[in-house]
């Protein structure tokens, strides 16, 4: 079942080395740009079930989680929350409604397009591979990297995140 308004959930503490995605959207005909640190949180309402969670990065701190009444936990740390109407969501299969993802940020003056959190974690992934792959044979996906990148339409055309 997927995440719900009410759930709590589990939330690591911050490990420097977690991906950051790099989102763009267009609103209004200006271009804004932030980044998203992307996290296995756990929906301890449903078996501690993993949930992918992005979180402004500029919010993923002492001061925005606790302003959210998220509850800081002992070494080794991370926090407790519930899921409120301060996140949103989107889905990785819009059109099946499938595999939900939580987004927390400032919904109020941010309104990128799920597909950009999608389609920007599949561009990290191949980009990490490509990477890995490069020792072993030279120019592995190299031009599939280059490509998976958002392009102007995306950014200006998408479902937007859903509020709860």
């Amino acid at each position: 079942m997927p995440v719900q308004k009410g759930d709590r959930i589990y939330i690591p503490p911050r490990n420097y080395n977690q991906r950051v995605l790099r989102v763009k959207w267009t609103d209004w005909f200006r271009e804004y740009s932030a980044n998203y640190v992307g996290v296995t949180a756990k929906n301890q309402t449903q078996q501690n079930e993993d949930i992918q969670l992005f979180l402004a990065e500029d919010w993923y701190d002492y001061e925005h989680l606790s302003a959210a009444a998220a509850r800081e936990l002992p070494p080794p740390g991370g926090w407790l929350i519930d899921v409120t109407d301060r996140f949103q969501y989107g889905n990785f299969n819009t059109r099946e409604g499938q595999q939900r993802f939580l987004v927390f940020h400032d919904k109020d003056n941010r309104s990128p397009y799920q597909h950009m959190f999608v389609e920007n974690g599949q561009h990290v992934m191949t980009q990490r591979m490509n990477n890995m792959m490069q020792s072993v044979i030279p120019g592995f996906l190299e031009g599939l990297s280059r490509s998976a990148g958002p392009d102007v339409l995306s950014t200006q055309f998408g479902d937007f995140l859903n509020d709860f």
